[in-house]
């Protein structure tokens, strides 16, 4: 069996490949300067990403120390999970 390890870099590069949505209300932003990831205005939300031209052939296996790298451009305290 072959192993081939590869590494990729992508980032988004057009607004309406992430979106942010209001878990109360389920109103979808495509529009925003940038992602408020879990709240937006003390109200819960969800936010979408989509890489394109990303090409995983069948059958593989994505490693373990996989990740997504954000940068923030504000700081607070509030404690923010993420789920994949």
């Amino acid at each position: 069996m072959s192993v081939r390890a590869a590494t990729l870099s992508r980032q988004i590069n057009t607004g309406s490949d992430d979106a942010e949505e209001s878990v109360n209300s389920g109103a979808v932003s495509t529009t925003s300067g940038d992602l408020e990831i879990n709240f937006e205005d003390g109200e819960p939300q969800l936010v979408g990403l989509q890489f394109r031209d990303v090409d995983v052939p069948q059958g593989s296996t994505i490693c373990s120390n996989t990740y997504l790298e954000f940068e923030a451009d504000e700081s607070n305290a509030e404690v923010t999970s993420l789920l994949f």
